[in-house]
């Protein structure tokens, strides 16, 4: 329960718990070697989007940046959301998650397109945009437009 940083904690602690070792270990893409504990994702705000990503985004204070660990065995089991768990979030959080919500849909729509090798996704977590994924980040993109403001002042 929490924004993307609490959700992604719980992916790492699952991932731990599983397989042992130390975050270090499993620092890029498929470097986790099976099933994680079960997570039922519950997000309380609406910016990173992890409860739905095989993603985990952590910072490592050995290197003073954010590192990824990318694997489909960190996708949530289950994601419960529920817009109305976003409504006692002050107005200072909403924007920050907002901007982070029109940040990932500018990258999604900025992305390099995807290759048409059929391996691609053996090899990568992610594997480029397409016509599909165009559509909801321009999507995304023209909501959190006219919506942010609002959302922000209630």
């Amino acid at each position: 329960v929490g924004g993307g940083s609490c959700l992604d904690m719980a992916k790492c602690a699952g991932l731990l718990i599983s397989h042992g070792g130390k975050l270090q270990d499993y620092y890029g893409e498929f470097k986790v070697p099976g099933p994680t504990l079960p997570l039922i994702a519950v997000p309380t705000t609406a910016g990173t989007g992890s409860e739905v990503t095989p993603v985990a985004v952590i910072s490592d204070p050995e290197r003073t940046l954010k590192v990824g660990i990318s694997s489909p065995h960190l996708i949530a089991t289950v994601a419960l959301c529920d817009p109305d768990l976003t409504a006692s979030c002050p107005p200072s959080l909403t924007a920050i998650a907002g901007a982070d919500a029109l940040t990932h849909a500018i990258e999604a729509f900025t992305a390099a397109g995807r290759g048409a090798d059929a391996d691609l996704a053996q090899r990568h977590v992610f594997v480029g945009k397409s016509a599909l994924t165009d559509h909801f980040a321009l999507l995304a993109i023209r909501l959190l437009g006219r919506s942010l403001e609002a959302a922000y002042r209630d």
